[in-house]
């Protein structure tokens, strides 16, 4: 793939600085060789990102959906379709050291010309989507801008069944993410809305840990798992 080397690099960084293990499949069509070859906005991907790490990291799925989407977004300047696909491939394909966990693939390709009409079906669907007021629980009508801001973003955010389930809450000064695990892909929920609400925030960041701050402004935030 004409980009792959920049991509390798953004993986390198990643692993780097989140412990996670993702890998970069050139070609990993056996995997789906027994099912359809069409996912989402493109068709015969063959190229594929596994999102694996340690199966010991208690926050491995919070990471992969916050790191995934971080991938996911660059890919998407670059002009590639994504995908995140949970279940249907064959994991037996993939070699895997013993200790890792491989908690989902994303498959990315070059989008078909046929796109336009698929766009213009995904925000209709997008109107479905909840309103900003029923995600935020608040004990004060006064909520920062940045909050609004990085609510706006999360309400973009994919979610797996379009569950939209993570909710912000704004108590005492006090930012916390949340989310009900009724799920299997709740928590890879969480970890993209968490890079959302960044993106939205236009300032601090997350600490991907339980108990973890929201630094450079003055409210704490915590991703509650």
């Amino acid at each position: 793939m004409e980009n792959e080397k920049e991509i390798r690099k953004w993986i390198a960084e990643i692993n780097e600085v989140s412990g996670l293990d993702i890998e970069y499949v050139a070609d990993g069509r056996e995997a789906f060789s027994n099912i359809r070859k069409s996912y989402g906005m493109f068709s015969n991907v063959r190229s594929m990102l596994l999102m694996k790490g340690s199966s010991a990291d208690e926050n491995l799925k919070v990471k992969v959906g916050y790191y995934g989407e971080e991938l996911v977004l660059k890919m998407t300047e670059l002009g590639l379709g994504t995908c995140w696909v949970g279940g249907a491939y064959d994991n037996r394909v993939f070699s895997l050291p013993e200790d890792e966990t491989l908690v989902l693939v994303i498959v990315f390709g070059n989008i078909e010309a046929s796109i336009k009409d698929k766009v213009i079906r995904s925000l209709a669907r997008s109107k479905s989507r909840k309103d900003i007021s029923g995600r935020i629980d608040s004990d004060t009508a006064k909520i920062p801008e940045f909050v609004i801001k990085g609510m706006e973003a999360v309400k973009s955010a994919p979610s797996a069944k379009n569950r939209q389930n993570p909710t912000l809450h704004f108590r005492n000064g006090t930012i916390t993410m949340t989310v009900d695990l009724g799920a299997r892909f709740d928590l890879i929920d969480l970890g993209i809305a968490m890079r959302h609400f960044e993106i939205g925030a236009e300032k601090g960041s997350f600490e991907l840990k339980n108990g973890g701050e929201w630094r450079n402004n003055p409210c704490r935030v915590i991703a509650e798992i």
